[in-house]
This record gives C-alpha cells, sequence and structure tokens, in this order.
C-alpha cells in the first residue's frame, strides 16, 4: 500500500497448479497471495452454486476471466483426473461434496458488429433472447425465460413451442 514499506514479494509455486505465485510476508505472516491469473483466486472447498439450493461443495474452484486465464491453469487441469465446466448450475444435481476441481467460466459479455454476434458462455440465456430482440435479430423470441446460460445451450438443445437453438 501507499506509504508503507513493504518488503520484496516471496516467490513459490502455486502447490494447487505449480505455477508461479507471490505473497508478502509480515510479521511471519503471510498478508497477500497473487495466483498467476489476474484478479483470480483458487478456492478450496467451495459452494457449487446450483439452482436447486443444494448445499455442495468442491475440493477447488477456479473462476475464470478470459481464455487466457484457461490457459494459465493448464497443469492444474491436467494434474486432477477429475474436473468440471460449471455454468449457472440450472440442470445440475450435484453431490454434496465433488472430489474435483470446478472450473466456472465467467465469460460474461455480449457484442455486436455488423452481422456478427459474439456472447460470452456465462451470459444469462434470457438477457440474449432480450438482447436479439431490441436489435430485430429474429429467432429467439419463442426461446425466452429458459433458465441457464448460453453455455450451456448447444449441449441441453434449448427449445419451446416449435423452436431450438439448432436451427437459429
Amino acid at each position: 500500500p501507499f506509504g508503507i514499506w513493504m518488503p520484496p514479494p516471496i516467490f513459490v509455486n502455486c502447490h494447487h497448479c505449480h505455477t508461479k505465485m507471490w505473497y508478502w510476508k509480515q510479521n511471519s505472516k503471510k498478508i497477500n497471495v497473487v495466483y498467476p491469473f489476474r484478479n483470480k483466486k483458487i478456492e478450496e472447498n467451495a459452494l457449487i452454486d446450483n439452482s436447486l439450493g443444494i448445499q455442495s461443495r468442491c475440493k477447488l474452484l477456479v473462476k475464470l476471466q478470459n481464455i487466457e486465464d484457461l490457459n494459465k491453469i493448464h497443469d492444474l487441469i491436467k494434474s486432477n483426473k477429475k474436473y468440471f465446466i460449471h455454468g449457472e448450475g440450472t440442470n445440475i444435481v450435484p453431490p454434496s461434496f465433488y472430489d474435483g476441481l470446478v472450473l466456472k467460466a465467467d465469460f460474461n459479455h455480449i457484442n455486436l458488429n455488423k452481422n456478427i454476434l459474439n456472447v460470452g458462455s456465462a451470459y444469462n440465456w434470457t438477457e440474449l433472447v432480450k438482447f436479439c430482440i431490441k436489435n430485430d435479430i429474429n429467432g429467439f423470441e419463442n426461446l425466452i425465460n429458459i433458465p441457464g446460460s448460453v453455455g450451456a445451450s448447444p449441449v441441453q438443445n434449448i427449445g419451446a413451442y416449435g423452436a431450438d437453438v439448432s436451427s437459429l
């Protein structure tokens, strides 16, 4: 912090993903840990969000903001035999404890550039439909108010009232 002298950081290998991280020590206490991907952290024994409200935890949870974050934790993914890519949790019944790695992709963006619509996997499906209606992009109208995120739509093949995502 400004105005307070801090000793140089101590570099160590992350015990989760074996990449470099650094922290500062003050009076033998760890006061700040910075993982190799910006503004992210690896949570241990973290809650798994789900729409059913089931109390569920996982061994490790990593929140990702962009594809570079995913590249930076490649070794962590490889070192865990079990991993799960998590969206909004609207179509899962999680166990009380998942003994593996949960990747929470928070790619939550939407951009319309001429005829190209670019949408992040974490973007809410209903918000996408509303965006399309507002911007005169036709075909999504019957698919409004279906719970979940855009990333799950191809897997679930979202459909209602004679329309489905595979035909868009």
